[in-house]
């Protein structure tokens, strides 16, 4: 027997697209455009056949571009840290009350899941200034300037509860803020999606994983790492996890995803002979 979970499949950086046990299609951080994966086919934003929910993180490019085509398209609901939220809304014209702003520790109890916003951290990008062309035109241009500086400054993480009582942890960022793991000890999550794309090894990537106690953990921004950015493969990189996940006794199951690939996550159970 399955009792019904949910669908998800990673697209680009930290933008997963889920389908909820309703059907309805929640979004994070849609980076799907310009950029596809190397050695993977391209993707393009008109596969995306539903959105109705825009969870953001933060407001760097990477994590935004396709906002504007998918409001435009599918009327979603945009939800981000009420820091960005005028600037968002302009820049993609998104319109004013399809955006729910949030801050530190606020909760959204919608029809489909209940959002627990947490604050995190970006990492420092200490090289970034407050002057013109500080980031790359591969960043908006110009005109995203000022989102790019906030999403530096804010980030959020998310707590979301679906229908079925499913716990997801959607965690982004560097490890600096602690009361995240407080959050998650209260919270206990079932999934954990967790930033580990970086310069940190993937041996201390498993030992910040498995302080969250969650059943499933899937990466975050691991694009990084498909594009050769720290040397490493993928497939190498989620060993190191898996191999710090049991040397530190925990019993997360790391799961490295195909692109554009959907996964069924659910309930099953099993009568034995």
């Amino acid at each position: 027997m399955k009792i019904n979970g949910f669908k998800v499949r990673f697209i680009n950086a930290q933008c997963y697209e889920f389908i909820l046990p309703n059907g309805k299609h929640l979004i994070t951080d849609p980076y799907i455009t310009p950029v596809n994966l190397v050695g993977f086919r391209p993707f393009s934003v008109d596969e995306i056949e539903r959105c109705d929910y825009i969870l953001l993180t933060h407001s760097h490019y990477d994590h935004t571009s396709d906002i504007g085509y998918l409001f435009k398209k599918f009327s979603s609901k945009v939800f981000c840290s009420s820091m960005v939220a005028v600037e968002l809304a302009k820049y993609f014209e998104v319109a004013p009350g399809r955006i729910f702003p949030f801050d530190n520790m606020d909760t959204y109890e919608m029809p489909d899941f209940t959002l627990l916003t947490v604050r995190g951290k970006h990492f420092p990008m200490l090289n970034v200034r407050f002057d013109p062309g500080s980031f790359p035109d591969s960043f908006g241009g110009s005109g995203h300037d000022l989102l790019n500086y906030m999403g530096t400054i804010f980030s959020y993480d998310f707590c979301i509860t679906l229908s079925n009582n499913i716990r997801i942890m959607f965690v982004s960022g560097t490890d600096e803020y602690k009361n995240i793991y407080k959050v998650a000890d209260e919270y206990r999550p079932n999934v954990l999606f967790r930033h580990t794309a970086g310069s940190v090894s993937g041996e201390e990537w498993g030992k910040v994983i498995a302080k969250y106690n969650a059943q499933v953990a899937f990466p975050n921004h691991q694009d990084n790492i498909y594009n050769g950015k720290w040397g490493v493969s993928m497939d190498d990189f989620a060993q190191q996890i898996r191999d710090s996940l049991k040397e530190a006794g925990s019993d997360t199951v790391f799961i490295n995803p195909t692109p554009y690939k959907w996964y069924d996550i659910s309930l099953g159970v099993t009568e034995e002979d």
